[in-house]
């Protein structure tokens, strides 16, 4: 699986990167909502899979540099209506969660994660099935 990983936060990147990285999984990260909003129009940067338009899965934190990751979010989803995106954020607010379910966002944590729900939640994102309250509940989001 393939997955984008974007965060203002180097640590919360890092970590991210090394939970998600693995022999099936290949991870690619970014700081700044322009650069990933680039990747996913038309993957302009040297990683071959993105250049296919060939990945399958997106974090995105709320911090961001550029725009944050609730206002790229219907970019995003313009340019890749189909594309799961993961949302990380701070806000409980019940708008923030109603704003990001509106415009798509296949599901929406809020900080700090629990690395297991997250690891479930790409899991289903990458697999297409969309089915992630079935298969289990997810603490911490939705």
């Amino acid at each position: 699986m393939n997955i984008i990983v974007a965060s203002r936060d180097e640590g919360l990147r890092r970590s991210l990167a090394r939970l998600l990285d693995s022999p099936s999984n290949h991870v690619q990260t970014t700081s700044r909502s322009s650069e990933l909003i680039q990747w996913v129009q038309d993957g302009n940067f040297d990683v071959e899979w993105v250049l296919d338009g060939n990945f399958d899965v997106v974090i995105v934190d709320d911090d961001l540099a550029g725009m944050g990751g609730v206002e790229t979010l219907p970019l995003l989803k313009q340019i890749r209506p189909k594309l799961p995106i993961i949302m990380l954020s701070s806000d409980t607010s019940i708008e923030v969660g109603r704003r990001i379910a509106e415009v798509g966002g296949f599901y929406h944590f809020v900080k700090p994660v629990d690395l297991s729900d997250l690891m479930h939640v790409v899991r289903a994102g990458g697999s297409g099935r969309g089915d992630v309250a079935y298969d289990a509940p997810v603490q911490g989001g939705g």
